[in-house]
């Protein structure tokens, strides 16, 4: 939403020492005070969705309401979890027929181990007969063959054992995948945002990436101008002036875009408030940045009590007793705006008497 501006120029006040009887008009350039209006607004919204397509079963908070909680998260809306539950359950026993088919073939390398030794033995034995004539030497061959063949088989139950675990593994990342996928059918927001509508009616059915609600956080506030260059200046070397209703408020530049606008031909500058110095934070709330630009032709301020009037004409007096004729470009209720030029350098003007 953009904001609404409106610019107004006011000549600044004076105030003076009346005890004062002279005066140096050079060390006194006016001021004009430009007024432009903005507009508050959240600086932080958004429109929150459904990851997964599932019913909407309620609304935890009401339209309006502040996200309140011990959590960092606050629980906003529920979706309907009947069928992840039921993906959970198969998850879990999955990963449990897993784990007990693992346990079965650790069970089964236990005798193949027993199996190996066996054969390695026997093995030995036939050896030692076959060395010594007592049996031919095809029966050691036939041992030997065992022997290894024990052996490889060891090493396939090892290898299945290791590509069990494996899938036990990918058994258990499943199974976190739905606890995850069934967390996130309960949607949360940030502690102390708003719900500020309702988007999604309880009962309706939500595809993924559909807009359930809107939040928004209403702690600070932002409001956007365009300014000049010349007002940019000023509002980057001075206090920001920024009021609402009058009350000054404590605002800081967020940011100044760099781009170049042809049709303004002005800079957008948002500035933040703190959401604590309104009693309803919201959108939409009128706010006014005064900045104190130069005059537009160089000028100096002169009170009312330094002006002599007569005859129809408005001079000032130096200390020297010089008459200072000038044409006022602007008079205030107390003083004179005065073209710098139409009054010399280093003049120290007196009062009127």
């Amino acid at each position: 939403m953009k904001n609404l501006l409106i610019a107004l120029t006011f000549c600044s006040c004076l105030f003076i020492n009346a005890n004062e009887k002279t005066w140096e008009p050079h060390k006194h350039p006016a001021k004009l005070t430009r007024v432009i209006m903005g507009f508050t607004q959240p600086c932080k919204v958004i429109d929150v969705e459904a990851e997964y397509a599932a019913r909407l079963i309620s609304y935890e908070v009401t339209e309006g309401s502040t996200l309140k909680g011990s959590s960092d998260k606050i629980l906003i809306a529920k979706q309907d979890t009947s069928l992840v539950e039921l993906e959970l359950k198969a998850s879990h026993a999955a990963l449990e027929s897993q784990k007990q088919t693992l346990k079965t073939q650790e069970a089964r390398a236990l005798l193949e181990k027993r199996n190996v030794k066996y054969r390695k033995l026997e093995m030995d034995r036939i050896s030692r007969l076959s060395d010594d004539g007592k049996i031919a030497k095809s029966n050691f061959d036939r041992v030997s063959y065992e022997y290894d063949q024990s052996e490889l088989t060891l090493i396939e139950v090892n290898q299945n054992i290791a590509l069990q675990k494996q899938k036990i593994t990918e058994a258990e990342v499943a199974s976190e995948l739905v606890k995850e996928k069934l967390a996130r059918h309960y949607i949360y927001g940030p502690k102390r945002w708003i719900l500020n509508h309702q988007i999604s009616e309880a009962g309706s059915w939500l595809n993924a990436n559909e807009v359930i609600c809107q939040i928004v956080d209403t702690q600070e506030l932002s409001i956007d101008f365009r300014i000049s260059q010349e007002e940019y200046e000023v509002l980057t070397k001075s206090p920001i002036q920024l009021k609402y209703k009058e009350k000054q408020l404590r605002a800081k530049l967020h940011r100044s875009d760099r781009n170049y606008d042809p049709v303004s031909r002005k800079r957008h500058v948002e500035l933040r408030v703190a959401g604590d110095q309104f009693a309803d934070p919201s959108g939409g709330l009128e706010v006014k940045l005064e900045l104190a630009v130069d005059y537009p032709s160089p000028a100096v301020i002169v009170p009312n009590e330094f002006v002599h009037m007569g005859l129809e004409q408005t001079w000032l007096l130096d200390e020297k007793g010089n008459k200072i004729i000038f044409q006022a470009l602007r008079r205030n209720k107390n003083s004179y705006i005065i073209k710098k030029s139409d009054i010399p350098e280093k003049s120290i003007l007196v009062k009127r008497k």
